[in-house]
């Protein structure tokens, strides 16, 4: 590709726009981050902790 000659005028850059902030996006991007952060810790709870829990508050 040849290059462009001197006394052409250049075309203002355009720099590439991010998507709009939307507060629905921002709620949906912390519940999905909420839902999987449970769905994670309660997939790593072990059965020995389960039967703690309970004889604990069955204590009270």
């Amino acid at each position: 590709m040849p290059p462009l000659p001197p006394d052409r005028p250049q075309a203002p850059r355009r720099t590439p726009e991010l998507l709009p902030f939307k507060p629905w996006m921002l709620a949906l991007a912390v519940f999905t981050a909420c839902a999987l952060g449970i769905a994670i810790m309660e997939d790593l709870r072990s059965p020995r902790d389960m039967w703690a829990h309970n004889g604990a508050s069955s204590r009270r």
